[in-house]
């Protein structure tokens, strides 16, 4: 159940503000749009942020008209600046932008083309996405050894992917323990109020989705 994905040349994103009552999907055909939904919380986790981000700026190079890569370039850095406004918190946000860029900035120098330079940041983007579900998948493996056989879960937040398979940050390393769990309880993590309990609401759809157990736990934070 990827949290984020390219399809027929578009970033599509589950909607987590509509989870869990209603699995809604957002389709994004313009970096700007990639903008607007980190902005309005469409998709959130810190490394599904990142992961937006540089799929964002590869999707913006793909619609470009630019007929020079000078033209390109400043088409590009626009996009950076568009994506950095959107959530000022989000490591990730910052880390993958810059990570696009230290790779479009060695491709200019390089002398590529046009084509050239959107196939390099296609890949890039692809990278960013592939190595968050590598290291998911690690942690899951690393953390499963310690999760005993009828250890209850506490999920809190749910970065890129959800499990089963590969699985986002937090439930990674209890993703892999998922047939042993006799129930997973739910907990929202923020204040209803700055960011609308976006953890409860993942975390709920997320085991409902697979057909588990759900308990709900809850806690004031001020």
């Amino acid at each position: 159940m990827p949290t984020i994905a390219w399809e027929n040349g578009e970033v599509v994103m589950i909607d987590q503000r509509k989870l869990p009552s209603r699995e809604v999907y957002v389709r994004c055909r313009t970096g700007r749009e990639v903008a607007k939904a980190i902005r309005t919380m469409v998709i959130r986790g810190a490394p599904a942020i990142g992961v937006a981000a540089a799929m964002g700026l590869a999707l913006e190079l793909r619609r470009s008209t630019a007929t020079g890569t000078t033209q390109l370039a400043t088409e590009f850095y626009r996009t950076c600046d568009l994506l950095a406004a959107t959530r000022p918190t989000a490591v990730n946000l910052f880390w993958a932008i810059e990570r696009m860029k230290h790779v479009f900035a060695g491709a200019m120098r390089a002398g590529q083309s046009t084509d050239e330079l959107m196939v390099t940041m296609d890949a890039e983007a692809a990278r960013v996405h592939d190595e968050d579900v590598a290291n998911c998948r690690a942690l899951g493996r690393h953390g499963a050894v310690v999760v005993p056989d009828e250890g209850r879960v506490l999920p809190t937040a749910m970065p890129a992917r959800w499990p089963p398979g590969a699985t986002g940050r937090r439930l990674g390393w209890f993703g892999r323990q998922w047939k042993r769990a006799s129930a997973w309880p739910s907990t929202p993590t923020r204040p209803v109020r700055s960011c609308r309990a976006p953890d409860s609401r993942r975390g709920s759809w997320c085991v409902t989705a697979s057909r588990r157990p759900l308990s709900r736990t809850a806690w004031l934070v001020r």
